[in-house]
C-alpha cells in the first residue's frame, strides 16, 4: 500500500514526534541542546513557522507548532536536521542522521486538545512517545524532558523561540496567572488516555478533534485526514416486497 503524503495544514497547530537513531540520544548535554535550540529557532523563523512549545528526551524530541504554509512544516523540520546534523556528527563522531526515519505529526483541534498537547510536550507524560521502542532507549525516557519550553511557561525566564499559542493566553487576563495556571497544570498528570491518543495520532499522521474540525483541515487538503471505516462497506439489502 502506497505510503500517505504527511499531513500539514496551514495555520492549524501541528504535534511534531522525532525520535533519536536507535541506541544514540539526539542531544547529549546543553552545547548539543544550544547547538538544537540554535537550528530549530533559525528554521522556525526561515519557514515562516511558529513554536509553541518543545521538550527533549534522550529517545527522541516532541514539539508543537504552527506552519503559515501547508508545506512550511516539511521544510523547518529538514531544516533543523541540515543544521544540527552536521553538528552532532562532528563532535561525536558519527555519521548519518541524527533522527530515526520520518518525523511524524498531527493535526489539533484548539481546544481541548492544543492546551493538552503542550503539557504533554513539557512534562512525563510526552515520554509514552518513546515506549514503543523502550528496548532501544535510555532509562531517562521515563521522566520530564531534559531540555523544554516549560520554564517559559511558568514564567522562570524568557525563551525567544516561543510564541505562546492561543490556548495559552486563555489562561488568565495577566502574565501572572497564566504563568500560575500553568505551573499547576503541569504538577498534575494528564487525564488517562489522552497522551496515548495524542502520541497515536502523530503516528498515524490523522487529525485529532472532533467531526466538525475534521471537516476544516479535510478542506485544506486533498490528502485524507482520517482513516476509513474498517471493514468492507454494507451491501445494500435487497427489496423486502
Amino acid at each position: 500500500m502506497a505510503r500517505l503524503p504527511r499531513l500539514a495544514a496551514a495555520g492549524q497547530v501541528h504535534l511534531v514526534l522525532q525520535r533519536s537513531m536507535a541506541g544514540r540520544t539526539a542531544v547529549a548535554d546543553e552545547v548539543d541542546a544550544q547547538a538544537w535550540r540554535e537550528a530549530l529557532g533559525l528554521a522556525c523563523a526561515g519557514h515562516g513557522v511558529a513554536l509553541h512549545g518543545y521538550g527533549v528526551w534522550p529517545g527522541g524530541c516532541l514539539l508543537l507548532m504552527t506552519p503559515a504554509t501547508g508545506p512550511a512544516l516539511g521544510m523547518a523540520i529538514q531544516a533543523v536536521g541540515r543544521r544540527y546534523g552536521p553538528h552532532v556528527n562532528r563532535r561525536h563522531g558519527r555519521r548519518g542522521s541524527v533522527w530515526e526515519g520520518r518525523f511524524r505529526s498531527t493535526v489539533l483541534e484548539p481546544e481541548p486538545w492544543v492546551p493538552w498537547a503542550l503539557q504533554c510536550v513539557e512534562s512525563p507524560d510526552g515520554a509514552l512517545a518513546w515506549a514503543a521502542d523502550a528496548r532501544d532507549r535510555a532509562p531517562a525516557d521515563t521522566g520530564p524532558p531534559q531540555w523544554s519550553s516549560a520554564p517559559h511557561h511558568r514564567g522562570e525566564r524568557r525563551d525567544p523561540l516561543i510564541q505562546d499559542p492561543p490556548a495559552y493566553w486563555s489562561l488568565g487576563n495577566t502574565p501572572f496567572d497564566r504563568e500560575a495556571a500553568w505551573r499547576e497544570r503541569l504538577e498534575s498528570p494528564l487525564p488517562p488516555g489522552v497522551a496515548a491518543r495524542l502520541i497515536g495520532a502523530a503516528e498515524r499522521g490523522w487529525v485529532l478533534g472532533s467531526e466538525a474540525f475534521a471537516a476544516q483541515v479535510q478542506a485544506q487538503t486533498a490528502r485524507r485526514v482520517q482513516p476509513l471505516p474498517r471493514g468492507r462497506p454494507r451491501k445494500p439489502r435487497p427489496d423486502a416486497a
